[in-house]
């Protein structure tokens, strides 16, 4: 979608525009305001932020956005006091190219997207999905293809680059965002603002409005004139909150540059990235935990998911081992066991990245204890990633590594302690 900082649409483009809104569901009017002008953007229109909802927006793809350019795009929100959605959405579309099967789906919809200036028309498909399912997508401890179901795992394959599987995609975001919804006394209509900021520190506000396609140009010279009695200039440059994000992630788990060609949107990080590119991957370690009498539970999970919320590590492997009195070592995943036996455990289903060997898990069996049960779990330690990528732009090189053991470290402190 053009972002020009001429708001005023051709007449060709006016044509395109009104042929698309013929097959629409509805129209939203959009647009940004740059971060200079925030603050008194919030202030001429008397918003609140303590009325915003809190929500988490992450998006699928690979590291130089494949799939954007081939116009899709998967996203998914974990939202304040609500469910969250995940969404497949198609972007440009022609809504008289929709089959008909599709079109009558249910959670599918065509919008027209208008900013100053541009305009595009996109299909989706949305659906409901728990906040904490899409926080285990994103903390690499769930497929994201159970996250969608089966209508938009279908649209997907449909749509995406041949061999290109949801399980390949990565994880880029989240972005926080908070968005109030609010009717101004003075425009009868209800205004959405949408503030997105992202890692850095750089913040897009977007105000928008919906409409019947009928009504469009109607709103969008109300919504001209409501918003330049307000003081605010519409000649700026847009911004989306898609395209945006979408390029800022990319950069961030060092993907080339975005493919040439790809679409304009309105909207893991390392989490996520591929395990074999090793020049983008952080320090590896691993634990092995025991429990006697092989009885455990989940507690120990809220606060390793904790970790991984915070990105400050990513689970790449978790392995159930139990060990008989008599007998071989079982391995077994966390999908293997009883939900009501292991708790939060089940939490880490899915985790499976393919680096332990047979002999690794055979060596973990052979340090427990008879009659015992062990938790494998090899984790990355994200918060090394940039430390350990510019190491590697600049030519060094690990030679040495290790961890220096609780108790080691308590006998070493009494050992110092006056006598």
């Amino acid at each position: 979608m053009a972002q020009p900082s001429n708001p005023t649409l051709s007449t060709e483009q006016v044509a395109q525009a009104l042929r698309l809104m013929r097959g629409v569901d509805g129209v939203e009017l959009k647009f940004s305001v740059p971060d200079a002008e925030r603050r008194s953007t919030v202030a001429a229109l008397d918003m609140d932020p303590l009325d915003a909802q809190i929500r988490q927006v992450v998006f699928f793809d690979t590291p130089d956005l494949t799939l954007n350019s081939h116009g899709v795009v998967v996203r998914a929100r974990r939202i304040q006091g609500k469910a969250g959605d995940a969404i497949v959405k198609l972007r440009p579309l022609v809504p008289d190219e929709v089959p008909p099967e599709v079109r009558a789906a249910p959670g599918f919809g065509v919008e027209l997207d208008a900013m100053p200036g541009g305009f595009v028309c996109s299909g989706a498909m949305k659906a409901e999905v728990p906040n904490v399912d899409v926080r285990e997508v994103v903390g690499g401890n769930r497929p994201l293809r159970k996250l969608l179901n089966k209508a938009q795992r279908a649209l997907y394959e449909a749509h995406a680059p041949d061999g290109l599987s949801l399980d390949e995609l990565a994880v880029l975001g989240p972005i926080n965002v908070l968005k109030l919804k609010f009717t101004p006394t003075d425009f009868g209509r209800r205004v959405v603002a949408e503030l997105w900021t992202y890692p850095d520190g750089s913040r897009i506000l977007e105000l928008s409005t919906k409409c019947a396609a009928t009504e469009a140009f109607e709103v969008a010279a109300e919504a001209r004139a409501f918003l330049t009695a307000h003081g605010i200039d519409l000649t700026v440059e847009q911004q989306t909150k898609t395209k945006t994000a979408l390029e800022f992630f990319a950069r961030e788990i060092g993907g080339a540059e975005p493919v040439q060609g790809q679409t304009d949107s309105s909207s893991n990080s390392s989490q996520e990235k591929p395990v074999s590119d090793l020049r983008e991957t952080g320090a590896i370690d691993w634990l092995l935990i025991e429990a006697p009498d092989r009885k455990i539970n989940g507690e120990l999970v809220p606060p390793l998911l904790d970790l991984v919320d915070k990105r400050l590590i990513r689970i790449l492997d978790a392995i159930v081992l139990v060990k008989p009195v008599e007998g071989e070592v079982q391995a077994l995943t966390t999908s293997d066991l009883d939900p009501d036996e292991v708790g939060d455990l089940g939490a880490l289903e899915g985790a499976s990245s393919g680096l332990l060997s047979d002999e690794d898990v055979a060596a973990a069996g052979a340090a427990l204890q008879p009659n015992s049960l062990g938790l494998l779990i090899v984790y990355e330690n994200l918060w090394s990633l940039p430390f350990a990528i510019a190491a590697r732009n600049a030519g060094g090189q690990l030679v040495g590594q290790g961890h220096i053991p609780i108790p080691a470290i308590v006998a070493a402190l009494d050992a110092a302690e006056p006598q």
